[in-house]
């Protein structure tokens, strides 16, 4: 076959592939995600394959069931004390009174009138206590219980089907680890088998690393909040629950951290204003907004380099262009599965395109 069309036709079983791919992009995350663990839980289903009962080795169903099993214990154990911190902060929340609120929100209020007047911005005519009252107390109105209720059904519904379809996949994955390969191949025409063999290997290590990294990163950004809260004199309860917010709301690139930490300045403020009157609000909010720095500048120089340039061996700025292109083409989601894809393409692209310069180029460190 001549090779130009033999790289036309790679280059568009690739697109195809690709669209694919992100047409059933929910459950390509969910198989991502299975692997990943399988891959984690693979040396202890071994350990326990080992063990002999009877004369015996236990089987690798049991096995597999063991370490998913363990895998539940420990996500149920995280939820186990995170879920009673929430429900009582929404409690909380919800009791405030707004006016106590205001009242302390008054002071600077007033000087950022006086600010924007004297650059010729006149609020005079608004009654920012009126107005900053019914806005908090719209919030929290309960007009938006139902919608409220209706996002939460929403998003316990659709986080069942996820831990479902991770939980079947992960089972058999840990059970069987050639069977993802074997999925793979049975699809892949003989001629590109070993290609995409080295294909699935280089990917599975550098997504492990990825994922594994991740983890750390989501844990090292917890603990780096809430060691800060508690330092400022944040209750633990809050220091914890706000902690975890933002560990794992920073797995949205750039941004992520900045929304838990404006979670977390709404939860306290409100907390400590309606909780100690006496207490100096704004010192509570820029305590916080100097713990998230902190934990952005540590997780910025120290964490995430390590693990989105060392995992997926990709120089930062390339990271940086990744993410901001998919997040500008698919928002959040894409900032968040940049990484995972921009890896697979890299390796894909590697094995089948290293012939030109500019792959080359990017690819010379995998």
């Amino acid at each position: 076959m001549n090779r130009h069309l033999r790289l036309l036709i790679i280059a568009i079983g690739t697109i195809l592939m690709i669209a694919g791919l992100w047409f059933f992009r929910q459950i390509v995350v969910y198989i991502i995600i299975s692997v990943v663990l399988s891959i984690i839980g693979r040396p202890l289903v071994t350990q326990i394959n080992r063990i002999k009962l009877f004369g015996k080795n236990l089987s690798t169903a049991f096995g597999a069931a063991v370490t998913l099993t363990l895998f539940w214990f420990v996500f149920i154990l995280i939820f186990y004390n995170l879920i009673p911190l929430l429900a009582y902060e929404t409690k909380h929340l919800a009791e405030i009174d707004y006016t106590t609120v205001v009242v302390q929100l008054q002071q600077p209020i007033f000087k950022l009138k006086d600010l924007l007047q004297h650059y010729g911005i006149n609020l005079n005519y608004l009654d920012t206590t009126v107005y900053f009252r019914e806005k908090l107390e719209s919030l929290m109105s309960i007009n938006l219980l139902p919608g409220m209720v209706s996002g939460i059904t929403g998003t316990i519904k659709e986080l069942g089907i996820a831990l479902f379809s991770i939980s079947f996949f992960t089972f058999f994955f840990l059970k069987d680890h050639l069977l993802f390969k074997s999925i793979v191949m049975a699809v892949v025409p003989d001629r590109y088998v070993g290609e995409v063999e080295v294909i699935m290997n280089k990917n599975r290590k550098l997504l492990t690393r990825y994922f594994v990294g991740m983890l750390i990163d989501v844990f090292a950004v917890f603990s780096v909040v809430t060691i800060g809260l508690l330092i400022i004199g944040i209750s633990v309860e809050n220091a914890v629950l706000c902690g975890a917010i933002v560990g794992f709301l920073n797995i949205i690139p750039f941004i992520g951290s900045w929304i838990g930490g404006g979670i977390a300045i709404i939860i306290n403020y409100l907390d400590v204003v309606t909780t100690s009157p006496d207490t100096n609000g704004l010192l509570i909010v820029v305590g916080i907004l100097l713990t998230i720095l902190v934990a952005k500048l540590l997780d910025d120089a120290f964490f995430q380099p390590i693990i989105y340039s060392t995992s997926v061996n990709a120089h930062p700025l390339e990271i940086f262009a990744v993410i901001l292109m998919a997040g500008s083409f698919s928002g959040i989601w894409g900032m968040i599965l940049a990484i995972p894809t921009y890896t697979v393409l890299r390796v894909v692209a590697k094995e089948f395109f290293g012939n030109f310069k500019l792959i080359r180029k990017l690819t010379k460190n995998i």
